[in-house]
């Protein structure tokens, strides 16, 4: 049987300038939270940034020192992230290191990333960002893996 329940509730009232305070509070708290749990690493952790809020307080929150950013080159400027991401990355003083593709890398990098998936046996988080500099590598390991199954 599949029913619908309502799993929260909000209690804030408008006009509630206490509970308002507090939501803001605990969301700031869960957020920074997040993001240091997402920085524990042996290597240096960098961002990838759109220019949109939620990769922007990300980025600002993490204290990354580098930022990654693709643009698609056929799109033109309605669909260009890479001048809203580079402003914010001189805004936090922090390297930005920005790729245009066009359509038919796009195509070509969708059917990599789809045979690296099943090879690989990952999942989704096999993003278009890898291609920028992962090519290479990911064929890489591919070989390396399947070298040792052999």
């Amino acid at each position: 049987e599949l029913r619908t329940v309502q799993y929260f509730k909000p209690s804030l009232e408008p006009g509630d300038k206490a509970g308002e305070l507090r939501l803001t509070e605990d969301v700031e708290m869960a957020m920074c939270q997040s993001v240091r749990r997402h920085l524990v690493s042996d290597v240096e952790v960098g961002s990838f940034l759109s220019g949109g809020v939620d990769s922007s307080l990300i980025t600002a929150l993490s204290g990354c020192r580098q930022t990654f950013t693709v643009g698609f080159r056929d799109e033109g400027k309605l669909y260009d992230e890479v001048t809203c991401a580079q402003d914010f990355a001189e805004e936090l003083e922090v390297k930005n290191h920005s790729r245009y593709i066009g359509r038919d890398e796009f195509k070509e990098m969708v059917l990599d990333l789809q045979f690296l998936r099943k090879i690989l046996r990952t999942g989704s988080c096999i993003i278009w960002t890898n291609r920028v500099r992962m090519r290479r590598r990911w064929r890489c390991i591919f070989w390396r893996r399947k070298r040792r199954r052999k």
